[in-house]
């Protein structure tokens, strides 16, 4: 069999913030805080229940999803409901996300490449979503490198709202993040906001939508180029070619597809890739599943990672003199049940070994289990 080709990368990389001003007392006004009605589930259910025809609010915001029926990553958090039939109470109840306009275009100089950034707002913080679709003929190794390339070196233009009266510039996508969430962020309150949680680098989703040359039903073997190219790909280390490689199985999470030899989901604490030879190697390529795949996977490590940043700055305020707003607890209350059903791979909601690995990996194990302590849940194991 000739050498891999791989021809569709999907590359998506979430900064997740974490602040709990919209949780203040007494509610902040709206003049002062544009998005206030986040932050208390009246408001919230109100705001969401507005955006049930797909329309956008005053503030932009739709919904997370796209059309009705969603997709499979909501409609199995949601316990199998359709996503258009959600109320705005069981919308926050379940701590679903508003979608809103990121006032930036992004644009490279690659035919290859394209690029698109998406905001979701919580009561208690915010995300910035970057998605790179790279479509070429790429070898492994130059795969790996146009990943990179994407990721830390290339430079990109970014066009701003007219209404913020800022000239084009001209950064790499990390600059770019962070121009992008001061805007965001400073929408949230109308000032500037200082984060409680924010992760040093962003979690990043890659998937290898289509291919040739791979073999659908053989194993991938520890230690060869396809192992390397996974690593690279989930530790962003320059020196990737060079670098000693893990024990394969250490870095893998458990599939529920039963295909453990080809369908691997590699895992790093801020990163999954995807490489599924069953899907990439037949004679029909199913894209339109692996590119689900590559969403659902996204939703699911951003709600792990917002709702670990709600936990993890809850637990430290248990442990302060006063009391925390009615709102946060209430919020921080129904993460610890979200994340301890989907660290379980329950089946009432969306399915995956990756949240249990996410959490252990991130630290939020002791976080996690301070709060469900405190409402009397019993601790992950």
């Amino acid at each position: 069999m000739p050498a891999a080709r791989l021809q569709d990368l999907r590359i998506t990389l979430v900064w997740v913030e974490t602040y709990f001003n919209l949780f203040a007392e007494p509610v902040p006004s709206d003049a002062d805080a544009p998005m206030a009605s986040l932050g208390r589930s009246t408001t919230y259910a109100s705001l969401f229940n507005s955006l049930a025809s797909g329309g956008g609010s005053a503030l932009s915001l739709t919904k997370p999803w796209l059309s009705p029926t969603g997709n499979f990553f909501w409609t199995y958090y949601l316990d199998g409901r359709r996503p258009g039939d959600l109320t705005g109470e069981q919308a926050w109840n379940n701590l679903v996300p508003l979608r809103g306009r990121v006032p930036a275009r992004i644009a490279g100089d690659k035919a290859t490449e394209r690029v698109g950034l998406e905001a979701f707002y919580y009561p208690h913080g915010l995300a910035l979503v970057a998605t790179a679709t790279l479509q070429d003929s790429f070898t492994l190794e130059a795969a790996v490198e146009a990943a990179f390339a994407f990721r830390r070196r290339d430079t990109y233009e970014v066009s701003w709202d007219p209404q913020l009266r800022r000239a084009a510039e001209r950064l790499t996508l990390p600059q770019a993040a962070d121009a992008c969430l001061a805007v965001l962020r400073h929408g949230v309150l109308g000032k500037e906001l200082t984060p409680e949680v924010r992760s040093a680098e962003p979690f990043s989703v890659v998937t290898v939508v289509r291919a040739k040359g791979v073999a659908p039903s053989k194993a991938v073997a520890a230690g060869g180029k396809v192992h390397r190219a996974l690593e690279a790909m989930a530790s962003w280390r320059a020196g990737w070619k060079a670098q000693a490689l893990p024990p394969f199985g250490d870095a893998t999470v458990p599939t529920l597809s039963g295909n453990a030899g080809s369908d691997v989901l590699y895992a790093h604490p801020r990163a999954r890739v995807v490489w599924f030879q069953r899907l990439l190697g037949g004679r029909q390529v199913d894209t339109r599943a692996l590119g689900c795949y590559h969403r659902n996977l996204m939703f699911l490590s951003m709600q792990v990672e917002s709702l670990g940043g709600l936990l993890r700055g809850t637990a430290t305020g248990l442990t302060g003199a006063g009391a925390l707003p009615a709102a946060q607890l209430d919020c921080a209350r129904r993460a610890a049940g979200i994340l301890g059903r989907l660290s379980g791979a329950t089946r009432d909601t969306y399915r995956s070994w990756s949240p249990s690995k996410q959490i252990d990996q991130n630290g939020l194990v002791e976080p996690v289990n301070a709060v469900r302590h405190y409402f009397g849940m019993t601790p992950l194991t």
